[in-house]
Protein backbone atom coordinates (compact mmCIF):
# COMPACT_ATOMS: atom_id res chain seq x y z
CA UNK A 1 0.00 0.00 0.00
CA UNK A 2 1.17 3.61 -0.63
CA UNK A 3 1.83 5.77 2.41
CA UNK A 4 -1.51 7.44 2.17
CA UNK A 5 -3.47 4.56 2.40
CA UNK A 6 -1.49 3.44 5.08
CA UNK A 7 -2.20 6.49 6.92
CA UNK A 8 -6.03 6.65 6.38
CA UNK A 9 -6.18 2.50 7.04
CA UNK A 10 -4.62 3.67 10.57
CA UNK A 11 -6.93 6.42 10.81
CA UNK A 12 -9.45 4.00 10.01
CA UNK A 13 -8.14 1.41 12.53
CA UNK A 14 -8.16 4.16 15.16
CA UNK A 15 -11.81 5.10 14.50
CA UNK A 16 -13.15 1.85 14.75
CA UNK A 17 -11.43 1.52 17.79
CA UNK A 18 -13.21 4.34 19.55
CA UNK A 19 -15.87 3.02 18.05
CA UNK A 20 -16.06 -0.01 19.91
CA UNK A 21 -14.79 1.06 23.10
CA UNK A 22 -17.87 3.41 23.13
CA UNK A 23 -20.22 0.87 22.26
CA UNK A 24 -18.26 -1.44 24.99
CA UNK A 25 -19.19 1.07 27.46
CA UNK A 26 -22.97 1.28 26.39
CA UNK A 27 -23.18 -2.48 26.60
CA UNK A 28 -21.61 -2.44 30.09
CA UNK A 29 -24.12 0.19 30.99
CA UNK A 30 -26.35 -2.12 29.24
CA UNK A 31 -25.46 -5.25 31.16
CA UNK A 32 -25.56 -3.41 34.67
CA UNK A 33 -29.18 -1.61 33.39
CA UNK A 34 -30.91 -5.09 32.99
CA UNK A 35 -29.46 -6.54 35.80
CA UNK A 36 -31.22 -3.46 38.00
CA UNK A 37 -34.49 -4.26 36.36
CA UNK A 38 -34.31 -7.75 36.87
CA UNK A 39 -33.59 -7.29 40.60
CA UNK A 40 -36.16 -4.89 40.87
CA UNK A 41 -38.58 -6.43 38.98
CA UNK A 42 -38.00 -10.13 39.34
CA UNK A 43 -42.08 -11.05 38.81
CA UNK A 44 -40.92 -10.21 34.88
CA UNK A 45 -39.64 -12.99 34.82
CA UNK A 46 -41.69 -15.21 36.34
CA UNK A 47 -44.62 -13.37 34.40
CA UNK A 48 -42.74 -14.22 30.73
CA UNK A 49 -42.50 -18.12 31.74
CA UNK A 50 -45.74 -18.26 33.34
CA UNK A 51 -47.04 -16.96 29.69
CA UNK A 52 -45.52 -20.20 28.34
CA UNK A 53 -47.18 -22.91 31.23
CA UNK A 54 -50.12 -24.16 32.17
CA UNK A 55 -50.69 -25.71 35.42
CA UNK A 56 -50.28 -29.72 35.23
CA UNK A 57 -49.41 -29.78 31.95
CA UNK A 58 -46.56 -27.69 31.79
CA UNK A 59 -44.79 -26.07 29.14
CA UNK A 60 -46.82 -27.14 25.79
CA UNK A 61 -44.69 -26.00 23.27
CA UNK A 62 -41.77 -27.89 24.25
CA UNK A 63 -43.74 -30.84 23.61
CA UNK A 64 -44.62 -29.39 19.66
CA UNK A 65 -42.34 -31.65 17.21
CA UNK A 66 -41.83 -28.44 14.58
CA UNK A 67 -40.61 -26.05 17.45
CA UNK A 68 -38.11 -28.49 18.94
CA UNK A 69 -36.66 -29.58 15.37
CA UNK A 70 -36.61 -25.77 14.45
CA UNK A 71 -34.94 -24.82 18.37
CA UNK A 72 -32.47 -27.55 17.14
CA UNK A 73 -31.71 -26.20 13.30
CA UNK A 74 -31.03 -22.81 15.25
CA UNK A 75 -28.30 -24.66 17.32
CA UNK A 76 -26.80 -26.46 14.21
CA UNK A 77 -26.55 -22.95 12.73
CA UNK A 78 -25.29 -20.64 15.28
CA UNK A 79 -22.16 -23.35 14.95
CA UNK A 80 -21.64 -22.78 11.53
CA UNK A 81 -19.35 -19.46 11.65
CA UNK A 82 -17.27 -20.66 14.27
CA UNK A 83 -16.52 -23.99 11.76
CA UNK A 84 -16.03 -21.70 9.44
CA UNK A 85 -13.80 -19.21 10.98
CA UNK A 86 -11.70 -21.90 11.91
CA UNK A 87 -11.00 -23.51 8.77
CA UNK A 88 -10.45 -20.33 7.11
CA UNK A 89 -8.24 -18.80 10.12
CA UNK A 90 -6.23 -21.16 9.79
CA UNK A 91 -5.92 -21.34 5.69
CA UNK A 92 -5.16 -17.56 6.25
CA UNK A 93 -1.98 -18.67 8.63
CA UNK A 94 -0.83 -21.34 6.94
CA UNK A 95 -0.87 -19.73 3.56
CA UNK A 96 0.19 -16.63 4.81
CA UNK A 97 -2.90 -14.91 3.14
CA UNK A 98 -4.21 -11.22 4.35
CA UNK A 99 -7.49 -12.27 3.03
CA UNK A 100 -9.78 -15.90 2.76
CA UNK A 101 -12.67 -16.57 1.13
CA UNK A 102 -12.85 -12.52 0.48
CA UNK A 103 -12.63 -11.70 4.66
CA UNK A 104 -9.41 -10.39 6.30
CA UNK A 105 -7.94 -13.54 8.49
CA UNK A 106 -7.56 -11.24 11.15
CA UNK A 107 -11.56 -11.09 10.97
CA UNK A 108 -11.56 -14.87 11.03
CA UNK A 109 -9.76 -15.09 14.35
CA UNK A 110 -11.79 -12.26 15.73
CA UNK A 111 -14.83 -15.27 14.65
CA UNK A 112 -13.17 -17.61 16.63
CA UNK A 113 -12.13 -15.87 19.42
CA UNK A 114 -15.78 -14.49 20.18
CA UNK A 115 -17.35 -18.01 20.19
CA UNK A 116 -14.48 -19.06 22.33
CA UNK A 117 -14.57 -16.18 25.07
CA UNK A 118 -17.91 -15.40 24.68
CA UNK A 119 -20.24 -18.54 24.61
CA UNK A 120 -17.40 -20.52 25.53
CA UNK A 121 -15.72 -19.44 28.65
CA UNK A 122 -17.71 -16.63 30.09
CA UNK A 123 -21.40 -18.17 29.77
CA UNK A 124 -20.78 -22.00 29.85
CA UNK A 125 -17.55 -22.47 31.90
CA UNK A 126 -18.16 -19.43 34.07
CA UNK A 127 -21.83 -18.23 34.58
CA UNK A 128 -24.04 -21.69 33.82
CA UNK A 129 -21.13 -23.68 35.75
CA UNK A 130 -20.70 -21.60 38.61
CA UNK A 131 -23.89 -19.31 39.49
CA UNK A 132 -26.09 -21.81 40.49
CA UNK A 133 -29.87 -20.74 39.00
CA UNK A 134 -32.82 -22.97 38.75
CA UNK A 135 -34.12 -23.33 35.48
CA UNK A 136 -37.53 -22.38 35.46
CA UNK A 137 -39.12 -25.80 34.52
CA UNK A 138 -37.30 -27.14 38.06
CA UNK A 139 -38.19 -24.10 40.03
CA UNK A 140 -41.98 -24.19 42.87
CA UNK A 141 -43.92 -21.81 40.83
CA UNK A 142 -43.34 -24.40 38.10
CA UNK A 143 -44.16 -27.58 39.33
CA UNK A 144 -40.32 -27.89 40.76
CA UNK A 145 -38.82 -28.19 43.94
CA UNK A 146 -35.69 -25.66 43.16
CA UNK A 147 -36.26 -21.79 44.77
CA UNK A 148 -37.00 -19.32 42.30
CA UNK A 149 -33.51 -16.74 42.55
CA UNK A 150 -33.30 -13.37 40.64
CA UNK A 151 -30.37 -13.03 38.43
CA UNK A 152 -28.16 -10.81 39.94
CA UNK A 153 -27.29 -12.86 42.58
CA UNK A 154 -25.07 -16.21 42.89
CA UNK A 155 -27.38 -19.34 43.99
CA UNK A 156 -27.19 -22.73 45.09
CA UNK A 157 -30.17 -24.29 43.53
CA UNK A 158 -28.66 -25.82 40.54
CA UNK A 159 -25.38 -27.72 40.76
CA UNK A 160 -24.27 -27.67 36.91
CA UNK A 161 -25.42 -26.44 33.28
CA UNK A 162 -27.54 -24.06 35.31
CA UNK A 163 -29.91 -21.83 34.21
CA UNK A 164 -28.05 -18.07 34.50
CA UNK A 165 -27.01 -17.32 31.35
CA UNK A 166 -28.22 -19.07 28.04
CA UNK A 167 -25.57 -20.89 26.08
CA UNK A 168 -27.95 -20.94 23.02
CA UNK A 169 -29.28 -17.71 23.64
CA UNK A 170 -25.26 -16.37 23.67
CA UNK A 171 -24.70 -18.91 20.45
CA UNK A 172 -27.57 -16.85 18.07
CA UNK A 173 -25.91 -13.72 19.60
CA UNK A 174 -22.67 -14.71 18.09
CA UNK A 175 -23.52 -16.06 14.57
CA UNK A 176 -25.54 -12.70 14.30
CA UNK A 177 -22.73 -10.47 15.14
CA UNK A 178 -20.02 -12.63 13.41
CA UNK A 179 -22.04 -13.14 10.06
CA UNK A 180 -22.97 -9.16 10.03
CA UNK A 181 -19.21 -8.58 10.31
CA UNK A 182 -18.20 -11.09 7.91
CA UNK A 183 -20.66 -10.20 5.01
CA UNK A 184 -20.07 -6.16 6.06
CA UNK A 185 -16.42 -7.15 4.92
CA UNK A 186 -16.95 -9.30 2.11
CA UNK A 187 -19.34 -7.36 0.61
CA UNK A 188 -19.27 -3.70 1.53
CA UNK A 189 -21.34 -2.52 -1.47
CA UNK A 190 -24.39 -4.77 -0.98
CA UNK A 191 -26.13 -3.04 1.73
CA UNK A 192 -29.83 -3.75 0.51
CA UNK A 193 -28.51 -7.77 0.83
CA UNK A 194 -26.90 -7.22 4.27
CA UNK A 195 -29.87 -5.91 5.53
CA UNK A 196 -32.18 -8.13 4.46
CA UNK A 197 -29.76 -10.97 5.89
CA UNK A 198 -29.18 -8.59 8.61
CA UNK A 199 -33.39 -8.62 9.45
CA UNK A 200 -33.01 -13.09 8.98
CA UNK A 201 -30.24 -12.86 11.86
CA UNK A 202 -32.68 -11.09 14.48
CA UNK A 203 -34.95 -13.21 13.47
CA UNK A 204 -33.13 -16.25 14.69
CA UNK A 205 -31.72 -14.40 18.10
CA UNK A 206 -35.11 -13.83 19.00
CA UNK A 207 -36.56 -17.38 17.87
CA UNK A 208 -33.69 -18.79 19.17
CA UNK A 209 -33.74 -17.12 22.44
CA UNK A 210 -37.74 -16.96 22.91
CA UNK A 211 -37.63 -20.63 22.28
CA UNK A 212 -35.73 -21.61 25.37
CA UNK A 213 -38.58 -19.41 27.66
CA UNK A 214 -41.13 -20.61 26.03
CA UNK A 215 -39.77 -24.53 26.64
CA UNK A 216 -39.43 -23.84 30.16
CA UNK A 217 -35.38 -23.83 29.93
CA UNK A 218 -34.28 -20.12 30.26
CA UNK A 219 -35.73 -17.27 31.91
CA UNK A 220 -36.15 -13.83 30.03
CA UNK A 221 -33.25 -12.55 32.07
CA UNK A 222 -30.98 -15.60 30.63
CA UNK A 223 -31.58 -15.00 27.75
CA UNK A 224 -31.93 -11.07 26.78
CA UNK A 225 -28.41 -10.86 29.32
CA UNK A 226 -26.58 -14.05 27.27
CA UNK A 227 -26.88 -11.63 24.20
CA UNK A 228 -26.10 -8.48 25.62
CA UNK A 229 -22.79 -10.27 27.19
CA UNK A 230 -21.93 -11.99 24.00
CA UNK A 231 -22.26 -8.19 22.20
CA UNK A 232 -20.18 -6.73 25.12
CA UNK A 233 -17.43 -9.29 24.74
CA UNK A 234 -17.41 -8.66 20.29
CA UNK A 235 -17.16 -5.11 20.82
CA UNK A 236 -14.04 -5.45 23.40
CA UNK A 237 -12.56 -7.75 21.17
CA UNK A 238 -12.71 -5.08 18.53
CA UNK A 239 -11.37 -2.79 20.16
CA UNK A 240 -8.76 -5.15 21.29
CA UNK A 241 -7.62 -6.96 17.41
CA UNK A 242 -9.55 -4.13 14.98
CA UNK A 243 -9.46 -6.72 12.32
CA UNK A 244 -8.21 -5.31 8.89
CA UNK A 245 -10.09 -4.48 5.53
CA UNK A 246 -13.71 -3.43 7.26
CA UNK A 247 -15.54 -2.53 4.14
CA UNK A 248 -18.33 -0.58 6.43
CA UNK A 249 -15.75 1.43 7.47
CA UNK A 250 -13.88 1.99 4.04
CA UNK A 251 -10.45 0.04 5.59
CA UNK A 252 -8.27 0.29 2.71
CA UNK A 253 -7.35 -3.47 1.01
CA UNK A 254 -4.50 -5.01 -0.01
CA UNK A 255 -4.15 -5.71 -3.06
Amino acid sequence: MTDDSTQADGRHRMAGRRGALTWAVGLAALTAGLLWVFARWPELDLAATAAFFTPGQGFAWARVPQLVEMRQDIWDIALVPLAVALVAGLAGLVLRRGRVMGVATRLWGFVVLLYLLGPGLLVNALLKAHWGRARPETVAEFGGSARFTPPHLPADQCLSNCSFVSGEAAAVAALAISVHLVLRDALPDERAVRRIIDLCLAFLVVAGAGLRVAFGRHFLSDVTLAAVLTALVAAILWAILRPAGQGGHGGARRR
